[in-house]
């Protein structure tokens, strides 16, 4: 059936009076209980993420590790071994590269070691981790930068420093105003000097220096560093294309994880409150920029998405 267009026109103005008013209050309401709906659905899923940090935090409560409770951390990442036998064809490189020489230089180099076989028993994984003390060594050494804490860092420049600095008093921000604190965001490199300690950021329960993605950072240079300077001197993406290594990876941690999960996984979260600095201090920075531009991208479309 092909209605022309008068005929539309006057089927339009057949409709009762208010007709339009009332599909418009339907389709309101109709949002309004989608709206309560993906409410009701967000706090369920905040219940169920908080009752995985409690159960993960129980875990680890009933697991006793005497280099966490130490470190405040624990394993960071872990490399992959191929199991040969006696009729396995090696190439030079994986003779020179065996699983005991590579072992032997994690050793030389600070970094403890955990071997254990996979299901199949033809792969062995080697878990690697350093300690709290071998981490400040290394970070110094290669003046590696970390984040001052603003506050301290504001308290210590207003009090002043004699014979060193004045006082410095900061303006107070004008009413309204959303940008960064003078002191925010100073980066500084490391120093083991116990008067500059107190200046830097902590993290975590054990309020440690370093975080997971420093960590890892700091465990890469110690396994690339040469023996003068106390390292590894491995290659490690070179061991692996030579077939030396099968593969690594980087280990999570399962409380981190899961709190960064209860606080971006929600179903009303709205992009532009998303907790960039949170992904990034875990995922590092590459992961971090990804969702800002994420999360600008779909601020500035929220309002034609929400006209559409």
């Amino acid at each position: 059936m092909h209605w022309s267009t008068g005929e539309v026109s006057r089927r339009l103005q057949s409709l009762p009076v208010g007709a339009d008013m009332g599909v418009v209050i339907a389709i309101s309401i109709f949002l309004l209980i989608m709206m309560r709906l993906m409410l009701a659905v967000s706090n369920r899923m905040t219940y169920i993420m908080k009752a995985r940090i409690d159960r993960q935090l129980e875990l680890r409560k009933n697991f006793k590790d005497s280099f966490r409770a130490t470190n405040g951390y624990s394993w960071d990442m872990v490399l992959v071994f191929e199991v040969t036998t006696a009729t396995t064809k090696l190439t030079e490189l994986q003779e020179t590269n065996s699983m005991k020489r590579i072992l032997d230089a994690l050793a030389d180099g600070g970094v403890e070691t955990k071997l254990f076989y996979n299901v199949q028993r033809k792969l062995v994984y080697c878990k690697l981790r350093c300690d709290y003390n071998r981490f400040k060594a290394e970070a110094e050494r290669i003046a590696y930068k970390l984040k001052l804490d603003s506050l301290t860092v504001g308290n210590c420049l207003s009090l002043g420093k004699p014979d060193v600095w004045a006082p410095i008093k900061f303006p107070e921000p004008s009413p309204g105003s959303k940008g960064y604190a003078p002191t925010e965001f100073i980066y500084a490199p490391f120093s083991s000097d116990s008067t500059f300690q107190w200046l830097y950021e902590t993290h975590g329960v054990g309020h440690t220096l370093f975080q997971g993605v420093d960590r890892l950072k700091l465990l890469f240079s110690i396994l690339q560093a040469k023996k003068f300077n106390e390292g590894c001197n491995l290659d490690i993406k070179r061991l692996v294309y030579d077939r030396c290594l099968q593969d690594y990876f980087c280990l999570h941690d399962m409380v981190e994880l899961t709190t960064i999960e209860e606080k971006i996984l929600r179903a009303c979260q709205m992009p532009w409150n998303l907790d960039v600095d949170l992904i990034r201090n875990y995922f590092g920075e590459k992961i971090g920029f990804y969702f800002l531009f994420l999360s600008h991208y779909a601020t500035w479309t929220f309002g034609a998405a929400f006209l559409g």
